[in-house]
């Protein structure tokens, strides 16, 4: 009865009892309008099933091997959010499950996945910091127990603790926060890690809970900081029920049957390898407490990809790091990655693809020509290569072409065989690797550590670090992973120091620390750094580009014509100014000058920050208030000049003067600038600005108040052409769009 309310099932005269429902809802709206509905339970597959939902077809119902599970297909392409029944009757006895079609959210599509603008900040939950010390140890679950001194059992860190510390990563600098998996991993021992996942679709408990987990996504949004979700398709825990009740046997490879992988994934790219090469390194398993997923299975590819949506959908990560993800079905991976992102155009995904060399790791990142004409459709891969160079380089005091500087300088030149050199996720070290230092007397060398940080933030790709690296904590793989995931000091209550505290950290720790946050601070949303320099062809190494320099001319033609235009203009305008501000005979005033400057600045001002108002709102209703509180202004200022005017004694031109001051000069003109802008960028809306110089001056000469030279000819020559490059010239999603269909 315990797992029957836990799911809201109501069967009055039902043998049938469902443990699982995934996914326990869904919603409507979504491109891809198929859901899969795995329902297991006792002896349900001889069910006959419907649904009370009349806009939501019922496609297909499809049985296993094993009785104890029904994989419902439905077509959602017509269904609003709703809450419906699924009957499962058998005889006269039935079950029935509510399910619910929520509705998305407006802007659930637009999510803003990491890029080469960001750094990402790796955590291993359980080593990080402890923020509810209740969830320990849940009853029930199969490790029942936490010791901080044992390097493979579970120490106690939660979200909760991330959560306490997520100004502490806004103040260091990072942007984005990449958490190693975080879904239930219900094993007896050593899944501290949570790479052995036993529910898809769960927190683990341990950790917090679905709700706790969005509530940390929102609260690292609120502090302009993403959140990058990791998660395993290739395996899962050997006590995932999936695998202890199989849906079949063909839902795992080699038949359930434990066959330990090679590890030679670069057999999936030789041409000289066997078949059976490559399959013992694909579809082998990781570990024997890690069985294989049969992804070639569809109800397997479907159920693993609509988990990852639903996490998306759900908690609005910002990307997902997929781990070993050349050890999977090459075809079943790409057909996830492309079903993401037709669903979230802008989300990133990271494969780790541990590859020893360029060639090897450009081949799983998307659009490689190498893997032509098949394409991962993977859009980040993981720079291993350039790790191990890092880590030597910085070592190496040499002259010779093979070691020190040289050597990332000629890795870098080999950047040709990527298809996105900016699309590389580049680090010092992980949670696989040793640390950078693999010991505290390493850690004397502070030159080390600042040259290869400054090298890091500042080279092609999305760098990451690793918790505790801007601290200077030390380890060596070779004494074993689980020291390389020891605790962050200060993450629990006990710890005798805490170190997310700047006044308890040492000497040597308060200084790498705040080289550390000044380069990330200065790096933060430095458009040059992360996008514009690199694309303008900017040297980063010895000369080097760090992109191609094919993309300097594309540079140029996008962005020189709007700065040129702008620069003319301005030079025109400011030309008419000087040569035209005696022509009446009055002399300089510095007062008029500054006056008409802070009314320019004003008004451009008026046309860019607050553009979205203005379109937002009818030109009719922008001038009603607009006018309305200059009408009250003017009539509190000029009350006593006004009423001193005799109207009568006016004669009917200095009327019509002053109408066509009220209707064509002020109105009408203030009118037409918000409908301009709705078709127009700021940027051109100001340059028309510069024509207004232009005609004083020729109405000026054309009523004898002023003359007409060489110079005034080419001061508006210069306004006009400024005018006509910026019109001409292209916006930066103009920019970005055509960037995208040459890559796509």
């Amino acid at each position: 009865m315990t797992l029957l309310a836990l799911f809201g099932l109501q069967h009055p005269t039902s043998a049938a009892i469902i443990k699982k429902v995934a996914p326990t809802f869904w919603w409507a709206g979504m491109k891809n309008p198929e859901l899969q509905v795995l329902l297991y339970g006792e002896n349900i597959s001889s069910s006959d099933v419907s649904i009370s939902a009349k806009d939501i077809l019922l496609k297909e119902v499809v049985k296993q091997e094993n009785p104890n599970y029904l994989l419902l297909y439905m077509d959602l392409s017509e269904a609003a959010p709703q809450s419906f029944n699924i009957t499962l009757k058998q005889g006269k006895k039935e079950t029935v499950v509510p399910y619910e079609i929520k509705q998305r959210r407006n802007d659930a599509s637009d999510v803003k996945g990491f890029n080469a603008g960001d750094v990402l900040y790796l955590i291993m939950p359980d080593r990080f910091s402890n923020g509810d010390p209740s969830n320990d140890i849940i009853p029930g679950m199969l490790e029942a127990k936490v010791d901080r001194n044992e390097p493979f059992a579970r120490h106690g860190g939660d979200l909760k603790g991330i959560e306490n510390h997520l100004d502490y990563l806004d103040n260091l600098g990072i942007t984005a926060i990449w958490l190693n998996p975080i879904q239930e991993n219900d094993m007896k021992e050593g899944s501290y890690h949570g790479y052995a996942i036993t529910d898809y679709y769960q927190v683990d408990r341990r950790f917090g809970n679905n709700e706790e987990f969005r509530k940390l996504v929102d609260a690292a949004h609120a502090k302009g900081m993403k959140v990058v979700m990791d998660m395993i398709f290739n395996h899962c825990g050997s006590e995932n029920y999936l695998f202890k009740d199989m849906p079949s046997k063909d839902w795992f490879n080699f038949r359930g049957n434990y066959v330990q992988t090679s590890y030679k994934t670069a057999s999936v790219q030789d041409i000289h390898a066997a078949d059976y090469e490559r399959k013992l390194a694909v579809d082998g398993w990781f570990t024997e407490s890690m069985p294989d997923f049969n992804q070639r299975n569809r109800h397997v590819a479907n159920y693993l990809i609509q988990s990852s949506i639903w996490w998306i959908e759900y908690a609005g990560i910002n990307g997902i790091r997929q781990d070993t993800h050349p050890y999977a079905d090459f075809d079943m991976m790409s057909h996830w990655c492309k079903a993401v992102n037709e669903e979230y155009p802008d989300f990133n995904i990271v494969g780790e693809t541990w590859l020893n060399s360029n060639v090897l790791v450009s081949f799983w990142q998307k659009d490689s020509k190498l893997a032509a004409p098949r394409n991962s459709n993977l859009r980040t891969v993981m720079d291993f290569p350039l790790m191990e160079h890092m880590n030597r380089a910085f070592d190496e005091e040499t002259t010779d072409w093979s070691g020190g500087l040289f050597r990332l300088y000629d890795y870098l030149t080999q950047d040709l065989v990527y298809a996105d050199p900016m699309n590389l996720l580049i680090f010092l070290d992980n949670h696989d690797t040793s640390r950078f230092y693999r010991n505290d007397e390493d850690t004397k060398n502070l030159n080390r550590y600042k040259q290869a940080l400054a090298f890091l933030f500042t080279t092609r790709g999305i760098p990451q670090i690793y918790y505790g690296t801007e601290i200077l904590m030390a380890a060596d793989k070779a004494n074993g992973d689980g020291l390389l995931r020891c605790d962050y000091p200060g993450g629990w209550q006990s710890d005798l120091r805490n170190c997310f505290q700047n006044a308890n950290r040492t000497a040597r720790q308060r200084e790498a620390f705040d080289y550390m946050q000044k380069l990330l601070q200065w790096r933060k949303g430095n458009e040059a750094i992360a996008e514009a320099a690199i694309r303008a062809g900017c040297d980063c190494f010895f000369g080097y580009p760090i992109t191609p320099q094919s993309e300097v001319p594309e540079y140029m033609s996008a962005h020189l014509p709007k700065a040129g235009g702008v620069f003319l203009g301005c030079a025109g305008a400011l030309l008419l100014i000087l040569v035209s501000r005696h022509g009446t005979g009055h002399t300089s005033c510095v007062k008029g000058d500054v006056l008409c400057l802070v009314s320019a600045v004003s008004y451009a001002t008026y046309l860019t920050a607050f553009r979205n108002v203005i379109v937002k709102y009818s030109p009719v209703t922008t001038m009603k208030w607009m006018f309305l509180f200059a009408a009250v202004v003017a009539a509190a200022v000029y009350y006593r000049p006004l009423a001193a005017v005799d109207y009568a004694a006016l004669a009917p031109r200095t009327w019509a003067g002053i109408g066509y001051v009220v209707v064509c000069s002020t109105f009408l003109s203030y009118f037409m600038v918000p409908i301009g802008q709705r078709y127009l960028r700021p940027t051109v809306v100001s340059i028309y600005n510069y024509v207004q110089p232009v005609v004083a001056v020729l109405f000026s000469v054309a009523i004898g108040l002023d003359t007409f030279g060489f110079t005034k000819a080419a001061a508006a020559l210069c306004v006009f052409a400024g005018v006509w490059l910026v019109t001409k010239s292209k916006s930066r999603a103009q920019v970005e769009a055509e960037a995208g269909m040459k890559k796509g």
